[in-house]
């Protein structure tokens, strides 16, 4: 699927077919869990020694981010993933208690 709120940088390498799917899915799988007018950048860096990658999700909620550094390109996606999860989740936990708090706090005012 082509979303044109993730954007992908490249960086010492142009990835194959096989491994630019499983980025993709990958992206698409983070980018549908995060706040829906959420922007996202993957980038991924490769030099002679290792493989840096990271994930930015900007958005009104907040923003997310994740970094990792290894050896192979798909080692480092699957981490991101891991780290941007954990984020997301967390946000998932608090989105809906602020607004539930708020609006206990003016039931109170008016009562």
């Amino acid at each position: 699927m082509m979303n044109h709120n993730v954007h992908f940088e490249f960086i010492g390498f142009e990835p194959e077919y096989k491994m630019r799917s499983f980025i993709n899915s990958v992206a698409d799988r983070i980018h549908s869990l995060a706040p829906s007018d959420s922007f996202m950048k993957v980038a991924i860096k490769k030099s002679r020694d290792a493989v840096e990658a990271s994930c930015r999700i900007a958005s009104n909620a907040g923003e997310f981010m994740a970094d990792a550094a290894c050896s192979s390109p798909l080692t480092a996606i699957q981490q991101i993933e891991e780290k941007i999860q954990r984020q997301l989740d967390e946000w998932k936990k608090c989105r809906f208690l602020e607004r539930r708090q708020l609006f206990r706090s003016r039931e109170r005012l008016f009562s």
